[in-house]
C-alpha cells in the first residue's frame, strides 16, 4: 500500500508461528490459527515478530511463513512482517521478500547488540524505507533492545518517506502521552504492551499490536472498541480480565507461556521452540486460575 493510504488503526494480531510436536513448522494449524482472528475482527496481522518467535527460525523458514500469512489473509486486512533483525542487510533482504510476497508494510527495531549511533539508526530506517517500497512502523521496544527511542528521535523517524507507525513499548504513560503530542497526525501510536493498551488507547493511540490477540481476540477487539467509544466501564471490566490473564502467562520463556495457555483454551498451536522452557508446575496453575475466574476468553 501506498503511504498516504495505509495508516494502521485498530487491533493488530502479533501472530504466533505454529509448530509441529518436532518443532517444524504448521502452516494449516497457523492458516486455522489466522482464520479465526480474523473472524473475530481483528483488524491486522503481524507476523514473524517477537512472538512469531523471529530469532528461532531460519532466514528460509521466515519468507515461508511470510508468503504463507499473506496468502491466508488474502487481503482481507493488512499484512506486516517483522524485520526485526541487527543488521540493515538482514532487514532488507526480509523486506524485499515481504514486498515480493504482497506484504503491506515491516515493523523494524533500532539495531541492538552493536550498538550504533543514532545516526547510524537513522539510516538503517532510511535504507529499509527505500530499498523495499513497503510502509515502515518503528519499534521502540527498549527492554529488548537496549535503545530506548525518545520523543525526539522519533520525531526525526517521522521525517523518513514510508513510516507510517510507532509500536510503543516503553513503560512509562507520561512518556508515551508527550511522544503522542510530538508526533500529532504524523505518524500512528500503536500500544505495544498489552498491559497498558486500555491507557494508551484512552490517550489517544490509534491502535495496538499485541500478543494476547493470539488467546482472546474478540475479547482484544471489544476492548479497543469499548475504548475509542469512550466506554470506560466496559473497557475496565474488559481490560481487569484480559490483564489478569496476560500477568499469568507474560514471563520468561514468551511466547511459550502463551502457547500454553491457548492450549489450555483449546487453541492449541505446538510448542515454542527451544531454548524457550515450559512453564513450572506452580505457574501453570497460577495459568489456569485465572483462565478459571475469567473466562470464557475467547
Amino acid at each position: 500500500m501506498d503511504s498516504d493510504d495505509f495508516r494502521p488503526r485498530g487491533v493488530y494480531a502479533a501472530c504466533i508461528t505454529a509448530f509441529r510436536d518436532d518443532e517444524s513448522l504448521d502452516l494449516d494449524r497457523l492458516g486455522r490459527h489466522i482464520d479465526w482472528m480474523l473472524d473475530a475482527g481483528v483488524n491486522g496481522v503481524m507476523v514473524i515478530g517477537g512472538c512469531g518467535e523471529y530469532a528461532n527460525l531460519t532466514p528460509e523458514e521466515r519468507n515461508t511463513l511470510v508468503t504463507a500469512a499473506v496468502e491466508i489473509v488474502g487481503g482481507r486486512v493488512p499484512v506486516v512482517v517483522g524485520a526485526l533483525a541487527p543488521s540493515t542487510r538482514e532487514v532488507l533482504e526480509i523486506g524485499v521478500h515481504a514486498a515480493s510476497a504482497g506484504a503491506d508494510a515491516l515493523l523494524v527495531l533500532p539495531p541492538y547488540y552493536i550498538k550504533p549511533s543514532f545516526d547510524g539508526v537513522l539510516q538503517h530506517f532510511e535504507a529499509a524505507a527505500k530499498e523495499t517500497n513497503l510502509d515502515l512502523i518503528v519499534y521502540n521496544n527498549p527492554g529488548r533492545t537496549g535503545w530506548p527511542l525518545s520523543a525526539d528521535h522519533l520525531v526525526q523517524l517521522a521525517d523518513i518517506p514510508g513510516v507510517v507507525a510507532v509500536k510503543e513499548c516503553d513503560r512509562d504513560m507520561a512518556v508515551i502521552q508527550t511522544k503522542m503530542a510530538k508526533l500529532g497526525s504524523r505518524t500512528a501510536m500503536l500500544s505495544g504492551d498489552d498491559d497498558l493498551g486500555f491507557y494508551t488507547i484512552l490517550a489517544g493511540a490509534d491502535g495496538a499490536i499485541w500478543a494476547s490477540v493470539n488467546l482472546c481476540p474478540k475479547l482484544c477487539v471489544d476492548l479497543y472498541n469499548a475504548c475509542v467509544a469512550q466506554d470506560i466501564p466496559t473497557a475496565l471490566a474488559i481490560h481487569r480480565r484480559i490483564l489478569e490473564v496476560f500477568n499469568a502467562w507474560m514471563l520468561p520463556n514468551h511466547p511459550g507461556p502463551l502457547k500454553q495457555a491457548m492450549a489450555q483454551v483449546g487453541r492449541s498451536v505446538g510448542p515454542a521452540r527451544r531454548p524457550l522452557a515450559l512453564m513450572s508446575e506452580a505457574e501453570l496453575g497460577r495459568l489456569t486460575a485465572a483462565l478459571d475466574a475469567n473466562g470464557p476468553i475467547d
